[in-house]
């Protein structure tokens, strides 16, 4: 995870472009926000937002592809 002093919202800015958009924050609002996002029609948006000290798999080095994944 990356830590940045600002982050946009991504989730009001899917809604200017007539996206459903959700900002999730915990794993019990994620299955809920994914029942809906599933049950919607049309795109959609998931913001999820976790600690800068948890991984995020699959980790690849810049400029590589995930078939060459840090393990």
């Amino acid at each position: 995870a990356v830590d940045f002093a600002f982050c946009p919202d991504f989730a009001a800015l899917a809604k200017v472009y007539g996206i459903a958009g959700y900002t999730v924050e915990t794993a019990a609002q994620f299955d809920a926000v994914v029942e809906e996002v599933l049950a919607g029609e049309g795109a959609a948006l998931v913001n999820c937002l976790i600690e800068p000290e948890e991984n995020v798999l699959p980790m690849v080095l810049a400029g590589r592809g995930l078939d060459e994944a840090v393990s």
